[in-house]
């Protein structure tokens, strides 16, 4: 029989309380927090979601200051719905009195943006929160409570379970918040993360873009304590900037986190009696592997140094089970249980290095293709190898794309298919005339024409079944949209593609151009919900012109032989962007040469009345001052040099003393400038 007076909120509504232990059935009929259950006195963060009698407090005495003025309604969290959507500063009420005082709101002080750093934020510097008011980014964080920081979490992990690797346990990081024992800078990284994507990845609040910073301040003097968990909040951090495109900060950041790597010895495979912890030492690696395949000259993880196994599948991570995944250099995954999908996609990741090297080592060096056609050879039966030995399940058909559509799974499927087709395209695109990353024209002049044929009949071959791919997944409405950002870029190729090798079409059928282009929009479609991110968006609308000025042009003037050729800019070529090779300006005695060779000099400004409209709009591509995206040159005539364009055709870099001369003198002007 329960024994003992009646609990808080019983007492204070005047209702009969049965006192059952725990949490008495009447305020399991309402839904309210039983004192029976928290029988020590409640924290204070409670006071602003609920009353003294337990039950939620009115929206109306949590609103922010500014729906107060204009008696606005106002959701009540910090920040709130309107002031997000409005880019308006949201300053809270904090109330100066304690708990069960009665005090109203009434006699509350006005926030100064300067409330005392909660406990489980406490590595934020005191220092920090001295500015004006709405200056600092400690004031969301600090007026969050419990719940709405476990809302915020929730969120993580669910977006996290999508993603190509998810580097957290979500159980090991919940139980340890709920203890108290969770690091503040992981906590804080993972909330700033959650915030940034509510914000729709256009630049953040200026509380989530310092809360970034102090972040990165607070992992970097810490830089001679370094263990798991404060890579885990480098990793993060890194990840959060390039997505927000903050290059410069990513490039110096992740040298940092891949040396760390090997100075933790996490590059090694290990026993450990903890098989989460283990996982989650595999998963920092490869996270940082694939950030870190960048320039060719100063890529720190190289494959031959990572011995560890690979991801193993989010089931088995979740729930702590021992990895079965086997090492990146083994020959063969037998049947692929127990690996995740990304482990594949590493594995191919490998490949692609080797084709995008093979590539720019023979354009580099003018090296006649036909010449080097065992290594291609070589490289084809690499990929075809890749694809036999995929699990039935990963295979690529209708029946599996349909099955995939509606998974969680379905972007590391459609990434890992896509990628494959892209390395194809790679391999080949050295002799589709008009490409940046085609050879120059007095190579292709010696090159042999059957041997041009085979390559211009592969390459848009292998960019019509990535078109297939990504349009049939993007008509069965996958229910999740999309986060890799390398698929607006894959299209944008196999629009280029298309652009130089229309000729080779048929006219009539599936395949014709017309049709190419519908699937070509159907995938744009599917590449849309990047269009917030910023370096997404810029390629997404570049895909947008190409594809415009597709059919601009007769079939005749595209042909193989007037591609080569082509001396001049006409109506009918379009510069290929989105590659890391800045081309740099000549003195104005030289001649002009043509906008498809590594040097180039600026688009002429003006377009004959009788051109094209395909003319105007590749000026309008040409002649962009984008120059770490388009590779031109800014006003000063310095490369403004962006070291993660790679991500959109990697490894056709530069000369790196050329560019790290040019940042020297961007430097050196910055003063004088000032």
């Amino acid at each position: 029989m329960p024994t003992g007076s009646s609990c808080r909120e019983c007492q204070a509504r005047k209702v009969k309380c049965d006192r059952t232990p725990l949490r008495c059935l009447v305020c399991i009929r309402l839904n309210l927090d039983c004192s029976f259950s928290h029988p020590e006195s409640p924290k204070p963060g409670h006071v602003e979601e609920l009353t003294q009698a337990g039950t939620k407090r009115k929206r109306a005495r949590r609103a922010c200051l500014g729906c107060r003025a204009v008696k606005a309604k106002c959701s009540g969290r910090r920040p709130c719905e309107r002031c997000v959507a409005k880019h308006l500063a949201c300053e809270g009420i904090v109330t100066t009195g304690i708990e069960g005082s009665g005090q109203d709101d009434a006699t509350s002080s006005v926030s100064t943006g300067l409330p005392e750093v909660p406990r489980n934020l406490d590595s934020i510097s005191r220092d920090a929160s001295l500015g004006d008011p709405g200056t600092t980014s400690s004031t969301a964080f600090d007026e969050l409570d419990r719940r709405t920081t476990r809302g915020y979490l929730d969120d993580y992990f669910e977006e996290a379970s999508r993603s190509t690797v998810a580097i957290l346990h979500k159980a090991t990081i919940i139980t340890d918040w709920t203890r108290g024992t969770l690091d503040p800078a992981l906590l804080k990284i993972i909330i700033t993360t959650v915030q940034y994507r509510r914000h729709g990845y256009a630049g953040g609040t200026v509380e989530v873009r310092q809360s970034m910073d102090q972040v990165q301040q607070d992992v970097l003097s810490k830089w001679s304590r370094y263990n798991l968990t404060l890579l885990q909040v480098l990793v993060l951090l890194t990840q959060l900037r390039f997505q927000a495109g903050d290059n410069i900060e990513v490039w110096n950041l992740l040298p940092i986190a891949a040396r760390m790597i090997f100075t933790l010895g996490l590059n090694q495979e290990k026993e450990y009696s903890n098989a989460v912890i283990q996982e989650c030492r595999r998963r920092l690696v490869w996270s940082i592997f694939h950030l870190d395949r960048g320039l060719e000259d100063l890529a720190v993880c190289s494959p031959e140094r990572i011995h560890i196994r690979l991801p193993c599948d989010q089931h088995t991570f979740q729930r702590g089970g021992v990895s079965r995944a086997a090492f990146l250099m083994d020959d063969v995954v037998e049947d692929g249980t127990g690996v995740d999908i990304y482990a594949f996609w590493l594995r191919l990741l490998v490949t692609r290095d080797r084709v995008l090297r093979y590539a720019k080592r023979v354009k580099r060096a003018g090296i006649v293709p036909s010449s080097t056609y065992h290594e291609m050879q070589a490289l084809q039966a690499e990929l075809d190898h890749f694809e036999k030995t995929l699990p039935a399940d990963l295979k690529m058909s209708s029946e599996r794309t349909m099955m995939m559509a509606h998974s969680t799974e379905w972007v590391k499927y459609v990434g890992l298919h896509m990628q494959w087709y892209q390395s194809h395209c790679d391999l080949y695109r050295i002799c589709v005339p008009g490409l940046r990353e085609s050879l120059p024209r007095d190579t292709l002049a010696k090159t042999p024409s059957d041997f041009i044929d085979f390559c211009q009949e592969a390459c848009p071959d292998n960019a019509l079944r990535l078109c297939h791919l990504l349009s049939d997944m993007y008509r069965l409405e996958p229910g999740d949209a999309t986060s890799d950002t390398s698929l607006p870029i894959s299209i944008y190729s196999a629009a280029q593609i298309y652009r130089q090798l229309r000729h080779l079409l048929p006219s009539e059928g599936e395949n014709r151009l017309h049709a190419v282009k519908e699937r070509l929009v159907d995938a744009l479609q599917l590449a849309r919900p990047l269009e917030i991110m910023p370096g997404p968006m810029k390629c997404v609308r570049d895909v947008n012109k190409v594809i415009s000025a597709l059919e601009e042009g007769t079939r005749e003037q595209s042909s193989r032989s007037s591609s080569i050729g082509a001396g001049e800019i006409s109506g009918h070529f379009l510069p290929s962007k989105h590659a890391l090779l800045p081309r740099f300006a000549k003195s104005d005695d030289e001649p002009t040469p043509s906008l498809n060779v590594q040097v180039s000099s600026a688009a002429p400004t003006s377009v004959s009345g009788q051109e094209e409209p395909a003319a105007r709009i590749m000026l309008d591509l040409a002649s962009s001052k984008q120059v770490g995206n388009d590779g031109q040159l800014d006003d000063g005539g310095v490369v403004s040099w962006d070291p993660f364009d790679m991500e959109m055709n990697d490894y056709y870099d530069p000369d790196i003393g050329v560019l790290l001369a040019s940042l020297e003198q961007q430097f050196d002007d910055a003063p004088r400038a000032a």
